[in-house]
């Protein structure tokens, strides 16, 4: 396969990963003075640490494919064997798959974090430090 086309098509999904990743963290950086219950801040931590990782992880190889595209000579030769081309795509939809998961599960923590507070009787407005409360209606 042309190594272009490959660093093309392995751009394309680094674009779509990183998409996600940066609706993920946009929404966290929105999110980040919001009030939540305490057990509830880790899953936040979670996520927002998975899309940071993703995100850096899919620094180098988006800008690797990018000047491939624009200088084929920067890889040892003009084309990829087909393990290569395999080993690659299957790479790169694994990050990609990984950032519409970890968006996903970003959506349903949202919606996680609104049913508690249905439960509660409302948004949470005492963040008291017991450790062994649980929401209260």
């Amino acid at each position: 396969m042309n190594i272009q086309l490959l660093a093309f098509l392995l751009l394309v999904g680094r674009l779509i990963s990183d998409l996600f990743i940066i609706m993920v963290l946009r929404k966290q950086w929105k999110l980040r003075r919001t009030r939540t219950h305490p057990r509830l801040v880790a899953i936040r931590r979670v996520l927002t640490l998975l899309a940071v990782l993703v995100f850096i992880g899919n620094l180098y190889p988006l800008l690797l494919d990018a000047y491939t595209l624009i200088d084929a000579s920067v890889r040892t030769s003009r084309s990829v064997n087909l393990v290569g081309v395999i080993y690659s795509l299957d790479n790169n939809l694994t990050f990609m798959f990984a950032s519409i998961l970890i968006w996903t599960l970003y959506k349903l923590s949202d919606t996680v974090i609104e049913v508690a507070e249905l439960i509660a009787g409302g948004p949470i407005k005492d963040l008291s430090n017991k450790k062994d409360d649980i929401l209260k209606p």
